[in-house]
């Protein structure tokens, strides 16, 4: 492990544990220290047992303190003009410096996206345009603005707010679509990425994904989350964990059996969404991600921080898949 490397753990465990401290209590800061040391030490078991530990921690701090948001009732007036045809369901992506200021990989995947969009309208929500389209409580702009809200974070609010108000298909910026979108995106009540359950990594065990979330804006789901996320940043000055967007819709399931019906009913679908990204590193040749997209999944997950995956070159020279995907795949293969 390079010096670098071992000041940057170091300095978030640093970070994370005197704010798990300040913010939530000590059993949390060691958990956290705990899983980041031994994923940094490769330790996958030992740091995956610590990884469970601390999610069970985190969802029963949110079913503690915010148990009773899932039992309100939503409020009616806040949802938009009901949709007529699921053909201009909008669709929402949010990149908040603006997509001309963001990374190459993320202009290939939202100029994609657009491509296949057919007649749904796509809206790029902005730092200077997300007024426009949805109501923030002043204290969540205001702890925005102060830093205690991360851009990350305040995505997640300003997806369930424009879902539960609007309807329509979020994508994450660093989704990469490969052909049209499918009508039956758009169909149901709620959508999103599904495959075969797994209890490695994320509480969502595959069964959700939160960059991928549809549905109509009187789905239960946006509505109950939007008035979650509400509550949780009106009391609090920080986020329990990066991915407790997660964990807010597993304790959700939990309350609401009609949540877990509209998950429960979603089929399998782009269930090779991570695949394509971990190809980015081989050396490109005619035909080598054709199986891929010749299959069922429209979506890829991508991600511009992967940086693994995201060299031109081989050490040998050779022009990577990644290099064939910032040309379009115009480098010689069939796609």
């Amino acid at each position: 492990m390079g010096e670098n490397r071992v000041f940057r753990v170091i300095k978030k465990i640093s970070t994370d544990f005197f704010k798990d401290i300040k913010y939530y209590s000590v059993k949390l800061a060691l958990l956290r220290t705990a899983e980041t040391i031994f994923q940094t030490l490769r330790l996958k078991n030992v740091a995956r047992y610590f990884q469970t530990k601390k999610t069970a921690y985190v969802l029963e701090y949110l079913k503690s303190h915010y148990g009773y948001v899932f039992t309100k009732s939503v409020n009616e007036e806040s949802k938009g003009e009901r949709e007529t045809s699921i053909f201009n369901k909008p669709i929402w992506i949010c990149w908040l410096d603006g997509i001309e200021n963001a990374p190459l990989l993320v202009q290939k995947c939202v100029s994609s996206i657009k491509k296949n969009a057919g007649n749904h309208p796509v809206n790029i929500i902005t730092q200077d345009n997300y007024t426009e389209f949805v109501t923030l409580p002043e204290y969540i702009m205001e702890k925005k603005e102060k830093g205690l809200i991360g851009a990350a974070h305040f995505s997640d609010v300003l997806r369930v707010c424009l879902l539960a108000q609007y309807g329509g298909l979020w994508l994450d910026a660093t989704i990469y679509c490969k052909g049209k979108l499918p009508d039956n995106y758009f169909e149901n009540d709620f959508f999103t990425c599904k495959s075969e359950p797994s209890d490695v990594g994320c509480v969502s065990k595959n069964q959700w994904t939160t960059f991928c979330l549809g549905g109509t804006q009187d789905c239960i789901i946006f509505q109950v989350l939007r008035n979650f996320f509400f509550e949780y940043w009106k009391t609090e000055d920080c986020a329990i964990d990066y991915l407790f967007f997660d964990d807010a819709i597993e304790v959700a399931r939990e309350y609401l059996s009609e949540i877990n019906y509209l998950i429960n009913a979603v089929p399998y679908n782009n269930t090779e969404r991570d695949c394509l990204i971990m190809r980015f590193a081989d050396p490109w040749e005619k035909g080598c991600v054709d199986d891929l997209f010749a299959g069922t999944t429209i979506l890829f997950k991508l991600g511009y921080r992967e940086k693994q995956f995201l060299n031109e070159f081989t050490n040998k020279g050779e022009p990577t898949v990644y290099a064939a995907f910032l040309k379009d795949f115009e480098m010689g293969g069939t796609i």
